[in-house]
């Protein structure tokens, strides 16, 4: 039963420019981490199913009506505290504070009622020979999504790791809507992928 195994959630966002100003935005090599991701996750011994999905508001909202036990975010963090999410063309959309509340708040009171955009699926495809890793992607029918919403429900996150600088506000937002364990970086602190990455690995083998 799909539903009787944990879930990782992974939303990853890598935009290559700035639609405001057309400037190019440093890469962050999300290939690399979902590699050894997956990895620790084969190793680890345990049938974790994972879904993986690039950072757009439409895949996080449905993410969160799907559910998940731990919900990881991967990609830019902003000074001002906003997530670099991308929009449907790959490029910058800054998701403000205000609006990952909303998203939150929003798929706990009304989850069971609303039906997810199409997620725009990169991280693999169903049947990923990956012994022990799961991936699902695709939106369902509101029929189809019941079960799923009831079980998102019943099995609430319980982690959000926020791989990001300048994301402790976002991770305020978490314990806001109610997660008991959230993992982010100081408003005023910067950290390098190869860091990101080393905490990540350390992280999930535990």
């Amino acid at each position: 039963d799909a539903t009787s195994v944990p879930r990782v959630g992974y939303v990853h966002s890598a935009p290559l420019l700035d639609p405001e100003t057309r400037e190019a935005i440093p890469a962050v090599d999300v290939e690399k981490e979902v590699e050894e991701l997956r990895r620790v996750l084969k190793e680890s011994g345990q049938h974790v199913r994972f879904r993986g999905e690039v950072a757009t508001v439409a895949n996080f909202s449905d993410m969160l009506t799907r559910g998940c036990r731990i919900l990881h975010y991967t990609g830019h963090g902003l000074e001002s505290g906003e997530l670099a999410f991308e929009n449907e063309q790959g490029e910058l959309h800054r998701l403000r504070l205000e609006n990952l509340r909303e998203l939150l708040s929003g798929q706990r009171e009304a989850g069971a009622t609303q039906q997810p955009s199409a997620p725009r699926p990169t991280s693999g495809a169903p049947g990923d020979p990956h012994p022990g890793v799961g991936i699902g992607v695709g939106a369902g029918s509101p029929a189809a999504l019941a079960p799923l919403v009831s079980w998102s429900r019943s099995h609430p996150t319980q982690v959000a790791f926020v791989s990001a600088c300048h994301s402790a506000e976002a991770g305020e937002a978490f314990v806001g809507a109610g997660v008991p364990h959230v993992i982010a970086v100081r408003l005023d602190s910067t950290v390098l992928d190869k860091d990101a990455m080393l905490f990540c690995r350390t992280f999930y083998s535990r």
